[in-house]
């Protein structure tokens, strides 16, 4: 990300400002992934709730319901 060796040297404006916005880059699709793994897990959470809803109703059978 930065070429200066010290972090208290001076660096051009044109650079910093570079370097911000990679990092608004970044945390953007940090974002993106976020809220992409969120969605994953309520799917899987979707579906394990499903499933055992299933073989709640296998496990009682169809006379007792």
């Amino acid at each position: 990300m930065s070429d200066y060796s010290n972090p208290f040297e001076t660096k051009p404006i044109e650079k910093v400002k570079n370097e911000v916005h990679e990092i608004n880059r970044n945390i953007t699709k940090i974002k993106t992934d976020l809220i992409s793994i969120r969605a994953d897990i309520s799917i899987i959470k979707d579906f394990i709730k499903q499933k055992e809803q299933q073989n709640k109703e296998i496990s009682t059978g169809w006379f007792w319901s």
